[in-house]
């Protein structure tokens, strides 16, 4: 699994395929990049197709959508075109 860590101000933050669209919404696009090309070498595609599909996933004010795992939505994305 793949973490990537920023320290801004003191506070540490780190995104992994086991935080949620709360967590998707506030990363960086450096930390985001970092996860989606986890999932690239787990789940194939390159990573800008999973950079896409989560931002397209997680751009709705659903607490219920919000709560999943990435891991959880790419599991559930189709990899067909």
């Amino acid at each position: 699994m793949v973490i990537c860590l920023f320290v801004l101000s003191g506070v540490s933050f780190a995104l992994t395929l086991d935080d949620n669209g709360y967590t998707w919404n506030v990363a960086s696009y450096e930390e985001k990049v970092a996860a989606c090309k986890e999932l690239s070498k787990t789940n194939g595609k390159d990573y800008f197709y999973w950079i896409d599909m989560l931002n397209a996933f997680y751009s709705i004010d659903n607490w219920n959508i919000l709560s999943t795992k990435i891991k959880e939505v790419a599991a559930q994305i189709p990899l067909s075109e």
